[in-house]
């Protein structure tokens, strides 16, 4: 009987050796960095999200403040950790085009005092990407005055395809192999675009699997406002149009803020420059790493619709609004 128990045990310990879905139900969970997220389990998601308290003194988020849905169904909320600022690992694309001659120098200048004021060279890294007669990339680098160099030596052109651009920015992140980053693109375009290699919903399928949130920085003017590029009233706000983007947003009544998790700022003046950098700074500033567990018990073999909503007053949130496991996300 002894040598009958001590096969039985042996079997069951070469199954959780060879079965680590088995070996994950019955041992504790192992520790994980805070930023490991995406994390993906059958029990546990985790997402990074932006959550701005109006009051400074009512900075501390608990669970209860926040309403978790996936695919339709109510989460568990399990934590809620401040990350605050974490080292960011950011592109950024400028188009060049010149339909909007007067926006260039704007968009120039916009982008230049972006990078010197929300880039810390001591912590973040990034590289350009140029949209122009071609699709051109610079070296990874934290010095954010390079990129800023490389950017006031561009001349309004003939331009590419954006959507390109971006999936080579995207591409180049989703191969990146750290963690404890934040991934963010910083889009400057007046919205017009060519046809390209790639299409619009590739380049949102590309970001979703890279986690990366994308910020766009565009001016709104009269051009752009009769051929609709920018759909009006209230469930737009901050969302780039479908003919500026393509699909990267979903077309959904009561949405205020782009699929990815990022912004959409429209920018005419100093004044409102100022505002959409001081904001962009904010968000950064203010990123939590939510932990909930869904309904049910499935195999994370494929995307999930989430919803992220505030239960508090003064809390308002970024998230991006699809979840991608990492076993599918290379």
């Amino acid at each position: 009987m002894a040598k009958y128990a001590l096969i039985r045990r042996t079997i069951a310990s070469l199954a959780l050796l060879t079965n680590p879905f088995l070996a994950a139900q019955q041992s504790d969970a192992p520790s994980q960095s805070p930023l490991a997220a995406p994390v993906s389990t059958t029990k546990t998601h985790s997402i990074v999200i932006t959550a701005i308290k109006k009051k400074a003194s009512e900075s501390v988020l608990i669970p209860t403040d926040f309403e978790v849905k996936e695919d339709g169904n109510p989460a568990t909320i399990t934590e809620v950790q401040k990350l605050g600022r974490l080292p960011l690992h950011y592109c950024v694309v400028f188009d060049t085009n010149n339909s909007v001659a007067d926006s260039f120098k704007f968009r120039e200048r916009e982008a230049t005092i972006l990078l010197s004021k929300a880039v810390n060279p001591a912590t973040d890294r990034g590289w350009l990407v140029i949209s122009g007669t071609a699709v051109l990339e610079s070296p990874e680098t934290a010095d954010p005055q390079s990129i800023i160099g490389s950017i006031t030596q561009q001349i309004p052109g003939t331009s590419s395809s954006v959507y390109d651009a971006m999936e080579g920015c995207l591409l180049r992140m989703l191969k990146a192999n750290t963690e404890q980053e934040f991934r963010a693109m910083l889009l400057f375009t007046e919205g017009e675009n060519k046809p390209g290699h790639f299409a619009p919903t590739e380049v949102l399928d590309t970001a979703l699997r890279s986690r990366t949130h994308i910020y766009v920085f565009s001016k709104m003017h009269d051009a752009m406002q009769s051929n609709d590029l920018f759909p009006s009233g209230p469930n737009w706000t901050n969302v780039p149009g479908p003919n500026v983007l393509g699909k990267l947003v979903l077309n959904l009544p009561g949405l205020d803020s782009p699929f990815t998790g990022g912004r959409m700022f429209e920018s005419a003046t100093n004044k409102q420059m100022e505002s959409a950098i001081d904001q962009l700074s904010e968000d950064l500033q203010n990123l939590i790493l939510v932990s909930y567990r869904p309904a049910g018990v499935a195999p994370d073999d494929h995307r999930h619709n989430i919803e992220v909503k505030p239960r508090v007053k003064g809390l308002s949130i970024l998230a991006p609004m699809q979840y991608v496991p990492p076993a599918i996300a290379q």
